[in-house]
């Protein structure tokens, strides 16, 4: 029989203890077979061996709402060690879906089961009069623990004080009928008591808050003497746990080792305590489990006024594993969400039982409304057991676990959603590059599955940084990523005035520049800031790229090239990074199939390939491809080649096409490349492979970029072969059959056959005769200037050179010496000069141009900027020598043939405008007067 049998009314039990053995049959607590409308509410009760199992239902409670509904409330609840067919603490018998009870219903409760069996069937029901169907799909909605308990004694309560519970610190709490009002209360009891072997007397495995708003001091999780902590509350919209002001960095800090497991709360920052962050874990085999729980920020701030500044919300030494978390309005002034070190577990660790083998990373989580400064959002790293300071340390990592082989080697982000998150990173932090995920590892591999990342604006070289580094004897392939089914769109990766760090072409004496040396570049390096008072900041270029993936092995030949990169099923729409609008990838394998990228920010790069093996397959790619409009600045400057047109301040190269390969090797298969306008591929001594791939880059008088003539660039010692590709909607067949009737073929039809590809000496490629290049088109050459300014180190000297059918890739600017300025052209300059006051040396000028300065022809890559403009900046004046000659320009589209005035061969004279730089300017000068003094002995 059953302790209570209820027909109908309103149950009300408050802090009671039902034990199996005071009752005969085993029967349920609680049996409910309701004649008209019913309540039960229950708070503070022990349920403990009720049932015996055989042929019934209900172990604890049984409700039967076939006929009339019952409206339950379970509060600060222990479920242990009750039995039954199915249910073996809850069964609820439904006329219909629509019955059925939430969560809200078991609040503050818990259950202790001997095994998963009895776990699973914890709650079960069944719907209408069909016994035989039974859902135990409902374990959830009683809390359980993470690892196995024995006793109830191990099941602590925190609560605030209300009218049932008044809590007074002299009586001892933490019981399901007495809760305690701080942790540190609890502590107090729990030293003072015997720690039992079955944990039922000193020692804290689950701690569960009630509901309210807690303010919780610091939290020592060490001192609940057990190797793993449950942490639960009674929802997330109903338990809200915020830190009080302390000396730690930390609300709650774990003991070594030790796992904490925390669902069902909500964690929110405080600005009594703007400098404290939420949880911090120590050691190897650590970690943290979040569940059904949310992390908020204080609600009444914004990005803009916010006061917090924790150096972390969450600082987790080894692993992290985190399931339905949602993380929002969160906004900081520095700090990162969530720190960690380890990313592996041991995969049968008996403290943890209910994950198993599951793969730990973030599933079905919520990072929305998130930023921060100079910090990385989420870094996770891979801890290095080598890095340990003393041999007795590792030593002791290694006794206390199992090999380092059977601890887990993947993490996974599935079914997650990272939406309206900006932070920025210090250029200066080596350490930090990707703005929203900085991660490094050795050997765990990395899958981003079924997950959206949308309105990104991080403002650092990379959105999502993600590196391996380590040796493989073997060189045994190993898949390190893999990204499938996800969508990025409205992303960015970008320092706001940043700007290509200037490269140098190599200098050469010759009349004509030799092919190998042309367009060779010498890369100087400097420190940078990010924050320099609105200056424009010079940068690598090679480093940025939405998707930046890494190998941090150092040798250029090592077992990572060989590391697997596997995409599959991507979107892209709306991003951009400085290049690698989508990826960028060094010294890795790369395969992407079935994904598209369309319509990026600005226009651009979208893959830049450094050292890599890659292979495409059956990918769209389709450039930037509105109108390059002008953009007018705050101080009603023109901007006619903003490559960014909607967001100018956006730093954007046109030079590496939409795919960029150096160094490496690519195959193509089936890919579309469509409306590039800056060209589809170009290629650096790489090796390339094209098959069945489409062009469709047709040629339009209105744009200012024409990548219909560089579908394709190739230089340098490059290989490429192009199997029957399709160039505008024409075939190999279809020009082949064109050719056969020549004669009758219209200019227009000539037009559909060519296959814009340029090419430097060394390049080889291999193409069907049918189809044609088309003329690489003269430059008209109208106007050069040069602004000088020798306190600038990176620009000290600009370049603006205009004109018409101006062609990306290969244009190259030869600058020459044209002839000496006369006595007359020298004395205007004078004249001109005279009423400024120039800074002079103790003899009143400077000695110019240097003995070993730079000799002329020099001949430089220039950055075309549109079909009529070009610009190029040098860091070497030491050739000029303004005062007493003339220069000229000469520009090339292909660096091979120079052409002058309007394609004809007389150079343009170069405008020289000096900003600072005495050296360049012809003043009168003035000769210092000399004094003489004798000293005259009296």
């Amino acid at each position: 029989m059953s302790s209570i049998m209820m027909n109908a009314g309103h149950l009300k039990l408050r802090d009671s203890t039902f034990l199996g053995e005071a009752y005969t049959s085993g029967g349920s607590a609680i049996r409910a077979y309701p004649t008209g409308p019913s309540t039960i509410d229950v708070e503070g009760v022990l349920f403990k061996g009720q049932g015996d199992g055989q042929g019934t239902n209900g172990g604890a409670v049984y409700v039967d709402m076939r006929v009339f509904d019952v409206q339950m409330s379970f509060k600060r609840c222990i479920f242990i060690g009750n039995k039954a067919d199915y249910g073996s603490n809850v069964f609820i018998q439904y006329a219909s879906t629509s019955q059925m009870i939430n969560r809200n219903s078991f609040i503050g409760c818990t259950s202790i089961a001997g095994n998963i069996h009895d776990q699973d069937i914890s709650v079960c029901y069944s719907i209408g009069y069909n016994d035989d169907e039974i859902f135990i799909d409902e374990r959830n909605l009683i809390h359980s623990s993470w690892n196995r308990q024995k006793s109830e004694g191990v099941v602590r309560f925190i609560a605030n004080s209300d009218v049932n519970h008044t809590i007074e610190s002299s009586m001892k709490c933490g019981s399901v009928s007495k809760p305690c009002n701080t942790y540190q209360t609890l502590i107090e009891f729990i030293q003072l008591e015997h720690e039992s072997d079955d944990g039922s007397t000193g020692r804290v495995e689950t701690l569960i808050f009630g509901d309210g708003k807690i303010s919780s001091p610091f939290i020592d999780l060490s001192l609940a003497r057990s190797d793993i902590i449950n942490i639960a509350g009674c929802g997330d919209q109903l338990t809200e746990i915020y830190p009080q002001q302390s000396s730690f960095y930390a609300m709650i800090y774990g003991g070594f080792n030790q796992i904490i497991v925390i669902e069902r709360v909500c964690i929110a920052n405080s600005p009594a305590s703007p400098l404290i962050g939420f949880i911090r874990t120590q050691g190897a085999e650590a970690g943290l489990v979040m569940q059904d729980m949310r992390v908020q920020g204080y609600l009444e701030t914004s990005p803009y006024n916010t006061m917090l500044e924790p150096p972390y919300l969450f600082s987790i030494e080894g692993f992290v594993h985190l399931q339905d978390v949602i993380f929002e309005h969160i906004y900081l002034r520095t700090g990162a969400i969530l720190q960690v070190v380890g990313l592996r577990r041991t995969a049968v660790d008996s403290r943890i039982e209910q994950l198993g083998k599951t793969s730990i990373g973030f599933y079905r989580c919520l990072f929305d409304d998130i930023t921060s400064n100079e910090s990385v959002i989420i870094s996770l790293n891979e801890k290095d057991l080598a890095s340990a300071s003393s041999p007795s340390e590792i030593n002791k990592i290694f006794n206390n676990n199992l090999q380092n082989s059977e601890k887990t080697t993947k993490f996974i982000i599935e079914d997650t959603i990272f939406t309206d998150c900006s932070s920025s990173l210090l250029l200066s932090n080596k350490n930090a590059k990707g703005g929203l995920l900085n991660l490094k590892n050795k050997k765990v591999r990395f899958e981003i599955l079924n997950s959206e990342y949308r309105n990104i604006a991080v403002k650092s070289r990379n959105m999502l940084y993600l590196a391996w580094g380590v040796y493989e004897p073997d060189s045994q392939q190993i898949n390190i990523l893999t990204i499938n089914e996800t969508f990025f769109t409205n992303c960015s990766a970008l320092i706001p005035e940043m700007d290509e760090k200037v490269v140098e072409s190599q200098i050469t004496q010759e009349q004509q520049p030799p092919p190998q040396t042309t367009n060779q570049f010498i890369n100087i390096q400097q420190s940078n800031e990010l924050y320099t008072n609105g200056s424009i900041i010079f940068d690598d270029i090679y480093k940025y790229g939405l998707i930046f993936i890494n190998n941090l092995n150092q040798e250029i030949n090592d077992s990572m090239n060989f590391a697997i990169i596997d995409i599959t099923s991507i979107f892209m729409s709306n991003c951009h990074s400085a290049i690698g609008s989508a990826l960028t990838v060094t010294r890795l394998t790369l395969n992407l199939q079935e994904s598209q990228f369309v319509e990026p920010m600005c226009y651009g790069n979208m893959l830049y390939l450094n050292h890599t093996q890659t292979s495409i397959n059956n990918c769209y790619f389709n450039g930037y491809n509105n109108a390059l409009s002008d953009i007018i600045t705050e101080d009603g400057q023109s901007i006619s080649d903003a490559f960014c047109p909607n967001n100018p301040q956006y730093f954007s190269s046109i030079e590496y096409a939409l795919i960029y390969i150096i160094d490496g090797s690519y195959i193509s298969n089936n890919d579309i490349y469509k409306d590039t306008r800056i060209g589809a591929i170009r290629i650096d001594n790489a090796k390339v492979e094209l098959k069945n791939v489409q062009f469709i880059d047709p040629w339009e008088e209105s744009s200012q970029l024409d990548g219909s003539l560089l579908m394709i660039a190739c230089k340098g010692e490059s290989n490429l072969n192009i199997i029957e590709p399709t160039v505008n909607q024409m075939t190999e067949e279809n020009c082949e059959e064109k050719s056969q009737f020549s004669s009758s073929i219209s200019n227009e039809n000539e037009i559909e056959c060519q296959f814009g590809i340029v090419f430097d000496d060394i390049c080889k490629f291999q193409l069907s005769e049918a189809f044609k290049l088309p003329p690489m088109p003269v430059p008209l050459l109208k106007s050069a200037k040069v602004v000088v300014n020798v306190d600038k180190d990176q620009e000290a000297m600009k370049f603006v050179i205009e004109g018409e059918q101006f062609v990306l890739s290969l244009f190259t600017v030869q600058i020459l010496e044209l002839q000496n300025k006369t006595d007359q052209e020298i004395k205007e300059e004078q004249n001109q000069m005279n009423d400024y006051e120039l800074v002079r040396d103790d003899k009143g000028y400077l000695i110019w141009p240097l003995e070993d300065a730079t000799k002329l022809p020099i001949y430089a890559h220039g950055k075309v900027r549109s079909s009529n403009k070009a610009k190029l900046s040098m860091r070497d004046y030491s050739w000029l020598d303004n005062r007493k000659k003339w220069y000229g320009i000469l520009i090339s589209n292909d660096g091979k043939q120079f052409y002058g005035l309007d394609g004809g061969n007389e150079s343009v004279r170069l405008e020289v405008e000096i900003e600072e730089g005495e050296q360049f300017v012809n003043f009168i000068r003035f000769q210092l007067a000399e004094w003489w003094a004798w000293v005259v002995p009296p």
